[in-house]
């Protein structure tokens, strides 16, 4: 991820939700956990603007296949 200066491996954002079995973007769920310069007040405003930026929600770009695990 470009915002955060990583560009191999596993994303730092990347947040396990342990109520909804899934994980989130923690660049949009906490956004000031990872832009320690953005003001908390300003955090729901930009957690709305980078979840439209990545387009979270709209599906996955991922060019993974997954396995059939039936046996």
């Amino acid at each position: 991820m470009f915002v955060l200066f990583q560009f191999k491996s596993r994303c730092r954002a990347l947040l396990w939700q342990p109520e909804g079995s899934r994980y989130v973007c923690g660049m949009v769920a906490r956004p000031a956990d990872y832009l320690r310069w953005l003001p908390a007040r300003l955090g729901p405003w930009a957690g709305r603007l980078l979840a439209r930026r990545i387009a979270a929600g709209l599906g996955c770009d991922a060019d993974i296949e997954p396995e059939d695990r039936r046996v």
